[in-house]
């Protein structure tokens, strides 16, 4: 073996243990900055370095075999659970429901022209975080024949009438709870549509806010959400931006009993974040027992800095 085909052989053992190491890390879940960080970091560079890591494996003509199956089963596991790459072969539902979620970032990208995308929306219910202070006057103006309804910056747009708004107070330490509860009537039933905006990670990262304080906050938020869900009569739904990506730890903990919407019934990566060129998921619908989604669609990029999450839904049935 030639002194490169050497430096071939170790480099593809080296890019094989730093993509094994950087998943261990992700699996460990964000409990400081250091497992923080790797968690919001687009994963796309992780299956590059399995095919790079493979071409130095045959370059170094060392155990060329072995290493081939190592970097191709590698792969499977960065695009399948480390990306979210999901295949679904769906289902047809006979009288759906669509509902969408949709973090509209304060109107920061042109109040009028988010109006006009929210009014286009072909859907039955939308639920709205991140909405500033006139959204629900401006919305109420253009679509008068819908129902809406505005508590801080969470919002909803429904063609059905709701009721029973519960607006949570803040925990304890002085968290906002982040989510309202509203029960809509739809068609098929009395829906529990739960809107959620866990707070973001993105200070935490940037150090400017403690980052324990920053995740032990997000994961409050998650799991009052859900057990509000779960201890209120179904069926329900939990949408909105939860800031949790594949492999969060938090996102293990607490929506495991849950119907993930884009793992029933999505294919592809789902991306909803950032809108120019989405890397992470954290946008999400998830329902209870007796919830059933279909034709998941991520929206076109719009006047946000994320894009639409929506689905076709069905209470009951299979």
């Amino acid at each position: 073996m030639t002194k490169w085909r050497r430096y071939g052989y170790w480099a593809s053992l080296l890019a094989f243990a730093s993509i094994v190491g950087f998943i261990f890390v992700l699996l460990i879940g964000e409990f400081r900055r250091l497992t923080l960080i790797p968690m919001y970091v687009p994963r796309h560079p992780l299956l590059l370095g399995c095919f790079v890591g493979a071409g130095l494996a045959y370059y170094g003509k060392k155990r060329v075999g072995a290493l081939l199956i190592a970097f191709s089963l590698l792969a499977v596991v960065v695009l399948f659970p480390v990306m979210g790459f999901n295949i679904s072969a769906g289902h047809e539902i006979d009288r759906p429901i669509r509902v969408a979620t949709y973090n509209v970032w304060f109107g920061h990208g042109g109040r009028p022209a988010l109006v006009d995308e929210i009014a286009a929306m072909p859907f039955d219910i939308i639920v709205i975080q991140a909405g500033y202070g006139s959204l629900e006057e401006q919305l109420k103006q253009r679509l008068p024949d819908r129902h809406v309804r505005q508590d801080g910056e969470l919002a909803i747009v429904s063609k059905y009438p709701f009721h029973d708004v519960i607006v949570p107070p803040a925990f304890p330490v002085g968290t906002p709870a982040m989510y309202v509860n509203y029960v809509v009537d739809t068609p098929n039933g009395a829906l529990r549509v739960f809107n959620l905006h866990a707070w973001s990670p993105r200070h935490a990262l940037g150090g400017a806010d403690d980052a324990h304080e920053n995740i032990g906050a997000r994961e409050a938020q998650i799991h009052g959400v859900v057990e509000a869900a779960r201890s209120d009569v179904p069926p329900f739904i939990i949408a909105g931006d939860t800031n949790l990506p594949a492999l969060s730890a938090i996102k293990r903990r607490n929506f495991g009993p849950l119907n993930d919407a884009f793992d029933e019934a999505g294919s592809g990566f789902g991306y909803t974040f950032p809108a120019n060129h989405p890397w992470m998921r954290i946008d999400r619908i998830l329902g209870s027992d007796g919830v059933h989604f279909a034709n998941i669609q991520v929206g076109e990029r719009g006047v946000s800095d994320h894009r639409s999450l929506s689905a076709d839904m069905e209470i009951g049935g299979q």
